[in-house]
């Protein structure tokens, strides 16, 4: 049985004006972050559902950008506005049947998938963190 299911895949397109991103990039960023959250979540529920699923949780990591959009990222923005507003949906499913169903909102984090940025984007990100948090 699965009592606990962290979904954090996550990619990012290239920081770029949305001219730039191709559909390709576009439908990986897609791909990977919302259909990958479905897929696993979808297999979990059932999994969950086969023996009493009350207690179990199901967290889908997100982020800030799903919530208010960023500049130059607007296919990641997208998809993880799309993994919120699907969160939700499936937390209101299955409350009832016992499972907890959140999202994480993480703010830009220095890690492996960030370092591909611009670092002019970065150093932008990073003042502007700095402001709203000194």
């Amino acid at each position: 049985s699965v009592d606990i299911v962290v979904n954090s895949a996550g990619i990012v397109h290239n920081a770029s004006l949305v001219t730039d991103v191709t559909e390709a990039a576009f439908d990986k960023v897609m791909s990977v972050n919302l259909r990958g959250t479905y897929l696993v979540t979808q297999a979990a529920v059932k999994l969950m559902l086969k023996k009493n699923a009350t207690g179990r949780v199901i967290l889908n990591i997100a982020s800030v950008s799903g919530r208010g959009g960023r500049r130059y990222l607007s296919a990641y923005s997208a998809s993880k506005g799309a993994v919120i507003a699907f969160t939700k949906s499936v937390a209101l499913e299955v409350a009832l049947l016992g499972i907890r169903v959140n999202t994480i909102l993480p703010g830009f984090t220095d890690t492996p998938m960030t370092q591909g940025h611009p670092p002019i984007y970065c150093l932008v990100v990073r003042s502007l963190i700095l402001r709203k948090f000194p």
